[in-house]
């Protein structure tokens, strides 16, 4: 049985498995839809399953008549031939069923609290204490749906943001804490209220990161998300 909610499960499945399936088995499955979101997308789940969806442009483009299931690097060095490569990684993580329990019984920390518009300038002294790498690597903006942060003698050190993901249930997160203040537990902070908050509304909170960042690893795993699977996509040259 898995630690994931139907509706993280519901959603994935909805947006790689239906069309025309050209491969299924317990390794891979392989599927051409005219109406993907991207040319082709693929998903690597913890449990090592790996989803292909693609349309039917890239899949007359790449000619994959060799025998399933077809091995990651060969659907690379097809891409190549073609000029095409993935995107970027994104690592996904959601709470399993005891996780979401945990988080729902929990008060947020003291200094937590949502953040709204009153707190404009309290946000903008925020993002000029941050990098623009960080600002660009967390995607936390204030005029998102909803948003937390951590203050610490009036100052704001921590915030996390969320927005409804794909007109979905799924509520994607992000999360910033300036530099100074990392290692002190304001980040795990405020994901979990965000993440409480999230619930309470009827969403599942999801986490996601590139592949390379380890600190945003941690803090996800620190703030007792599961890791769900890697998510890439291909773009079609302009």
């Amino acid at each position: 049985m898995s630690v994931f909610s139907h509706t993280v499960l519901s959603f994935w499945q909805q947006r790689f498995l239906p069309g025309n399936m050209l491969h299924s088995s317990s390794q891979q499955s392989v599927v051409v839809n005219e109406h993907s979101a991207y040319p082709l997308m693929q998903l690597v789940r913890s449990d090592e399953q790996h989803w292909l969806c693609m349309t039917p442009k890239v899949a007359d483009l790449l000619q994959l008549d060799q025998s399933w299931p077809l091995p990651l690097e060969k659907l690379q060095q097809a891409l190549a031939q073609h000029g095409l490569e993935f995107y970027g990684e994104d690592n996904l993580y959601y709470f399993s069923a005891s996780q979401r329990a945990a988080i729902l019984s929990r008060d947020a920390a003291p200094h937590v609290r949502r953040l709204t518009a009153e707190d404009a300038e309290l946000f903008k002294a925020f993002e000029a204490s941050a990098t623009e790498q960080d600002l660009d690597d967390a995607y936390v903006e204030l005029d998102h749906w909803r948003v937390f942060g951590a203050l610490v003698e009036g100052k704001l050190v921590a915030a996390a943001s969320m927005y409804p993901w794909d007109n979905s249930k799924i509520a994607d997160m992000g999360v910033l804490t300036l530099p100074e203040y990392r290692g002190q537990g304001h980040g795990k902070a405020v994901v979990q209220a965000l993440a409480k908050h999230a619930y309470e509304l009827g969403y599942e909170p999801q986490y996601r990161h590139q592949s390379h960042n380890l600190s945003s690893k941690g803090l996800a795993l620190g703030c007792g998300f599961e890791f769900f699977g890697q998510r890439d996509v291909v773009l079609l040259p302009e």
